[in-house]
């Protein structure tokens, strides 16, 4: 049986509106606990939870996905034994079961300042190890099209190619949105730009920073101008007339736009 309608795309979200609750219901939760932005229920409050209300936020704002087509915890049977997917993401308007997934999320807790690895941004293979789960589940469900593995800084993107003999796990660097249609290359002429949800943009800037710093060996002070030379660049970039906008890097393309050609031509 379906269930119940939550919320359409067409309105105005949050955690109060999601849930029905009153702002004296909101401002009562107990100590310990937060509101899950999928169901509007209460949930524990931890490193791990706060990635997937992050995650559950941009979902909606910036890639257009629906509440109602989101399920927290979802159960996929994988070598026999039901695995509790973070996020689950199914056809729009369809029963919440496997055969309907179209896209998993698996999350874990964020590194905090200091840990171990916090400030090294690792690649598919460093990170092969934790990404199992996800993959595993994304072949138990026939159907379904994409992957997400995230701690909140280090984001793994994944689009599913089957054969009659195998399943492959392509990487890519991010999902389309959700319709499916990831538009033209050039940013200039996309239909649907992306809205980028302010804590998800905070992230993007701390990876970018982290990459430079951890990746590339430099002193932190180092590694803050040469972001911000990016930033400026690309600024300046999209003030050109005509909407000559040429400092990009496609996220489907597989060669993208070499950035040392715009400033090192031939």
């Amino acid at each position: 049986m379906a269930k119940p309608r939550r919320v359409t795309k067409s309105e105005a979200v949050t955690t109060a509106e999601v849930n029905g609750a009153s702002t004296d219901e909101i401002n009562a939760i107990e100590d310990g606990k937060i509101f899950d932005y999928i169901t509007g229920k209460p949930v524990a409050e931890n490193d791990k939870e706060r990635v997937r209300q992050r995650i559950a936020r941009a979902l909606f704002h910036e890639y257009g996905i629906s509440v109602d087509d989101m399920e927290p915890d979802f159960k996929v049977k994988v070598d026999g034994a039901n695995k509790k997917i973070d996020i689950a993401i199914f056809e729009p308007g369809s029963e919440h079961t496997p055969k309907n997934v179209r896209r998993l999320v698996v999350c874990q807790k964020e590194l905090k300042l200091g840990d171990r690895g916090a400030y090294k941004m690792r690649d598919h293979e460093q990170a092969a190890k934790d990404l199992d789960v996800l993959k595993a589940a994304m072949a138990a469900c026939e159907n379904c099209k994409y992957g997400l593995w995230t701690n909140g800084l280090e984001f793994f993107f994944f689009r599913v190619e089957r054969t009659r003999f195998d399943v492959k796990f392509k990487p890519i660097g991010d999902w389309p949105l959700s319709d499916e249609s990831i538009g033209t290359r050039d940013v200039a002429s996309h239909a649907r730009l992306r809205r980028a949800d302010p804590e998800m943009l905070r992230t993007a800037f701390r990876r970018c920073h982290n990459f430079i710093h951890g990746n590339e060996g430099m002193p932190k002070d180092a590694a803050f101008w040469q972001f911000l030379y990016l930033i400026f660049a690309k600024m300046h970039d999209e003030r050109q007339p005509n909407d000559a906008r040429r400092f990009w890097a496609g996220r489907f393309e597989k060669n993208g736009q070499l950035i040392d050609e715009q400033f090192d031509p031939a």
